[in-house]
């Protein structure tokens, strides 16, 4: 080989080599701006989980309760919010009942039938008529003995009504204020029994509670053959009385 040739390739290969160092320098420098990866995917947390963990946040509204186990207790629907009772007062009570009452000195025991007053309840015997329109209660063989009913209010006034009642029964005599034995054993426990006659009829005015409520009753009687009688069964059907 002549020299000429020699030289040459040795340049060549010199030239190769500086090429390769340079490309070698600019991958370097590249490899130094290169920028950091961005991680995609659920595995990066997010910042409401992060708060969730942290417990500085809590759930969101749209978030789904937690499904109920299978042992976990059902509360029954409240429907309407209130109870309701089993019927009315009426409803409860026997449609006839027994009672023993004394009669010209004999015990007996009569049926009275229920019956239906204003607010009220009470039981009738077969030989009393009942007014329910006009609370008034009547033998039937003889309409003059009766007794009206009136339930009073709760914030009825007692001294009121006595002096109206006196008032009322002046028209047919004197008024007198019955105490202790002068009234009759069923009514001894009322709160107030005036009373006023004639010849011919005796009235009286009677105040009482009854289960709790005040009744006022104008007991109209003559002077004949029943009123004993009459007494003492009218004064067991007021004492009957149940308040609706």
């Amino acid at each position: 080989m002549s020299l000429a040739r020699k030289m040459m390739l040795t340049l060549g290969i010199a030239a190769m080599v500086l090429a390769l160092a340079a490309c070698s320098g600019n991958n370097a420098v590249n490899s130094g701006n290169d920028e950091a990866p961005v991680v995609t995917g659920t595995d990066q947390p997010t910042n409401d989980t992060a708060d969730l963990a942290s417990g500085s946040k809590e759930p969101s509204a749209e978030q789904p309760l937690p499904p109920q186990e299978a042992g976990d207790p059902v509360l029954p629907p409240i429907a309407g919010g209130k109870e309701t009772g089993s019927g009315t007062v009426t409803d409860r009570l026997p449609a006839e009942k027994t009672f023993e009452l004394e009669l010209e000195g004999m015990q007996e025991e009569k049926t009275a039938m229920l019956a239906e007053g204003n607010g009220y309840s009470l039981y009738v015997y077969d030989i009393f008529n009942y007014d329910a329109a006009n609370g008034k209660l009547m033998m039937d063989f003889d309409e003059n003995y009766n007794v009206e009913i009136e339930k009073l209010p709760a914030d009825y006034n007692l001294d009121e009504l006595k002096t109206e009642a006196e008032a009322e029964l002046s028209e047919l005599g004197e008024v007198s204020e019955l105490q202790d034995s002068e009234i009759h054993p069923m009514m001894q426990d009322a709160r107030l029994v005036l009373k006023a006659g004639a010849s011919d009829l005796t009235k009286q005015y009677i105040v009482k509670d009854i289960g709790g409520s005040a009744y006022a009753f104008k007991v109209n009687k003559p002077q004949g053959e029943a009123s004993d009688g009459f007494e003492t069964h009218a004064y067991l059907m007021l004492n009957s009385i149940v308040t609706r």
